[in-house]
């Protein structure tokens, strides 16, 4: 046999290693004998058997400790347009240290490459967030989310009149998508 090591080589957290092939009996060097096993970083391998009884020893598969991608905001959101927003870099790893970032935003605001870095939203929308951190180790980490601009006012027609001529049909109320809200309506 030639057992060869299958899985991820830089984790946050555990990583589950195999065998590109099934065989009969697995020893890894951490002592467990099952096809698979879950573990931390590290130095791994596996001696297998097959059902002649031939074995054989893979080569050592290393599992090195990944960073965890994680960002703040100085405010929180949402805001209103005009804000200025810092997003500030809260990545971790073990046994290393991140050496590289990369913010994407949304085209207005183009890309960072810094720790930490500062936007200037004028218009109302959701702005999408992407962190992306490379440790000294190689291994990297990818964080996405959002934020929020909302506009001053909820613009509410004082008059529609859905009577088919095309104008002022529906009643429409617009940025109410920007806030918590509901409607009622009453008859007299």
């Amino acid at each position: 046999p030639d057992p060869i090591i299958s899985g991820p080589s830089c984790v946050s957290g555990q990583a589950v290693l195999s065998t590109t092939e099934n065989y009969d009996s697995y020893l890894w060097s951490n002592t467990n004998n099952t096809p698979t096993i879950t573990v931390g970083p590290g130095t791994y391998s596996v001696t297998v058997t097959t059902t002649e009884g031939c074995s054989s020893t893979s080569a050592p598969f290393v599992v090195t400790a990944g960073p965890t991608a994680l960002y703040t905001t100085d405010l929180p959101s949402p805001q209103l347009p005009g804000s200025s927003i810092t997003f500030i870099d809260q990545s971790t790893v073990s046994g290393s240290t991140i050496t590289d970032w990369l913010w994407i935003f949304d085209p207005l605001n183009g890309n960072s490459n810094t720790p930490n870095t500062t936007n200037l939203y004028t218009n109302p929308g959701t702005y999408p967030i992407t962190l992306i951190v490379t440790a000294a180790n190689g291994c990297t980490d990818t964080i996405l989310g959002s934020f929020l601009i909302r506009p001053l006012d909820i613009i509410i027609p004082n008059v529609f009149s859905p009577n088919g001529d095309n104008v002022n049909e529906a009643l429409v109320f617009e940025n109410l998508q920007y806030y918590t809200n509901s409607l009622t309506i009453f008859n007299r």
